[in-house]
């Protein structure tokens, strides 16, 4: 008797579970059926404007209706698969209708954002706008000025209307906020080529990104930010001002590193210090095996530098500069050295032995 009982109520669920699915495939179809009437191309883009609305429909229904656990997992799936057909059918072609279609699926997932209180699918929303600005902008060949121009826009107004929402939702919206103003430099990227706009974007997207790090004491975000202006500026130096000088944008980043060096703790100040050291110094002592002003360059560099760690009573910088300026001296001395006999040599470098042992060896009894 308990297993006829139990039976029959599985199969009445069954059954009502198997109408409700019917029910949303049913909804499905509409468009399908209406594109066959109307002869209209499956992937045209009315047909993605009725799977859109589909969206909308299903989403009130399940919102209307309060639906039970089991009957709302099937609405979910049909939700889903109404936006996946209505959102690649969009991209099949561009006009009006597509336009509003793209629109009901923004509304659609910022809907379903909070009505299924998921607030990450808020991040779909945005990413549908800069879609559709994509496929406005590459419709009618707007230009590489333009399209930049147009997503920095897109990407402060979305960092700036994230203020009004939750924080959950608020981080998501800066987020792709900042991306989207990386998406002009990202979208056609030349190192030589590069527009000033787009050093711009690179530039603009550093300071939100220091912003935001300050904001939220970052110390991390702040440093990162930092560089991404440093290479926005060599981007620009490297491209419209066609400086080609390794050592002048070696000296960026060993200034960069430098300023880490004077802030940071002492257990990451030397490390700094000695990359710092590390970019003012090998490139230009490359250079300066080939070329003499690079090496006369150098020595100043280096005598200047002595004086800095001097200053800032900094042994490491005092040791490094010190002995690149002797290296970088003999180096520019060895056609004279080379003639100098051997005993000379050796004298020289015994008596300089002799006084180095003789030094250690009193100051040892002294301590």
């Amino acid at each position: 008797m308990f297993s006829v009982v139990i039976n029959a109520y599985v199969t009445q669920r069954l059954r009502s579970i198997l109408t409700h699915l019917l029910g949303s495939v049913g909804y499905l179809l509409i468009p399908f059926a209406l594109s066959m009437y109307f002869k209209f191309d499956f992937a045209s883009a009315y047909t993605s404007l009725m799977y859109s609305l589909i969206c909308l429909l299903l989403l009130a229904k399940k919102f209307l209706y309060r639906e039970k656990k089991d009957f709302a997992d099937v609405s979910a799936l049909s939700l889903i698969a109404s936006f996946g057909l209505s959102f690649f059918l969009a991209l099949s072609e561009f006009s009006t209708v597509t336009i509003i279609t793209y629109v009901a699926l923004i509304l659609f997932v910022s809907l379903v954002s909070y009505t299924e209180k998921i607030p990450e699918v808020i991040g779909l929303s945005v990413l549908i706008i800069y879609l559709l600005a994509f496929r406005f902008l590459t419709q009618y060949d707007a230009s590489l000025t333009i399209f930049t121009i147009t997503y920095i826009v897109l990407g402060l107004t979305t960092y700036a209307s994230a203020n009004v929402f939750d924080p959950t939702r608020k981080k998501i919206l800066q987020t792709f906020g900042i991306l989207g103003i990386f998406a002009g430099p990202a979208y056609d990227f030349s190192l030589e080529n590069g527009l000033p706009i787009q050093q711009f974007a690179v530039l603009v997207g550093a300071l939100v990104i220091f912003f935001e790090s300050m904001i939220a004491q970052s110390k991390t975000g702040q440093r990162f930010a930092a560089a991404l202006g440093i290479a926005a500026v060599q981007w620009f130096t490297f491209s419209t001002l066609e400086i080609r000088e390794v050592h002048f944008y070696a000296l960026m980043w060993s200034g960069y590193f430098a300023c880490l060096a004077y802030i940071e703790n002492d257990q990451n100040r030397e490390g700094c210090t000695f990359i710092a050291l590390a970019f003012a110094t090998f490139p230009i002592g490359l250079k300066g095996l080939e070329s003499e002003p690079h090496g006369l360059f150098l020595m100043v560099q280096s005598f200047f530098t002595i004086l800095l760690g001097i200053y800032l009573k900094n042994k490491h910088v005092i040791y490094w500069s010190f002995a690149v300026l002797v290296l970088e001296v003999l180096y520019y001395m060895r056609e004279f050295l080379y003639n100098i006999p051997g005993w000379v040599v050796f004298g020289v470098a015994g008596i300089v032995i002799l006084v180095g042992a003789t030094y250690l060896l009193t100051k040892r009894k002294e301590e």
